[in-house]
């Protein structure tokens, strides 16, 4: 009996300008799937290169030389989601029991300084999530499925006092979006499919 082993890919290149009243925004990544599939076990390597730059600011001329957009809002559009995201992922299926390991690289990002002084920006470190699915089949149409997303109980950096936290009240960025701030959570599905 021959074994089934199947092999995928996808890469997506994109350049994209975005223009609005002020300002115009170019974005370019790359985007790439690597998936391997035999009888029980499933691969995967999945990421993405981006970059996005502010190419120009357009004002008014009765508006000249005011800042239209300060550093810390361009940092907003430019430094505030990750400029690389990976995840290796790895499935296996026995007769009666599934487990699944999903590794998730997300890059590090920049929170700008509140008083617009680009040398104290804080850049934050990029981090890696795991998360864990264990899945019995009790029947072909019955499955309990556990799920630990987070096993290594991974945060965001800390804020420090010159990008916001407002002495202590808030300990993760508001303005970035990097990864959650759950931490290490828990769930248990049982389902049923007709």
């Amino acid at each position: 009996m021959l074994k089934k082993t199947l092999f995928s890919w996808s890469l997506h290149l994109y350049e994209k300008l975005s223009c609005y009243v002020s300002e115009c925004q170019n974005h370019k990544g790359v985007d790439f799937i690597l998936n391997w599939k035999n009888k029980n076990l499933n691969l995967g390597l999945n990421g993405n290169l981006n970059t996005t730059k502010i190419d120009k600011i357009d004002t008014l001329s009765e508006l000249e030389g005011v800042e239209i957009f300060s550093h810390r809002e361009q940092s907003l559009i430019t430094n505030s989601r990750p400029k690389s995201k990976f995840s290796f992922t790895v499935d296996y299926a026995l007769e009666r029991l599934e487990f699944g390991m999903y590794n998730t690289y997300f890059g590090e990002v920049t929170v700008a300084n509140v008083n617009e002084n680009h040398e104290l920006d804080q850049v934050m470190a990029g981090k890696l999530i795991t998360d864990f699915r264990l899945t019995y089949l009790f029947t072909p149409h019955l499955k309990l499925t556990g799920i630990v997303n987070n096993l290594f109980d991974v945060y965001p950096d800390i804020l420090l006092d010159q990008t916001g936290n407002q002495g202590g009240r808030f300990l993760y960025s508001r303005e970035v979006s990097q990864l959650g701030q759950l931490g290490r959570n828990y769930s248990l599905n049982l389902s049923y499919k007709f």
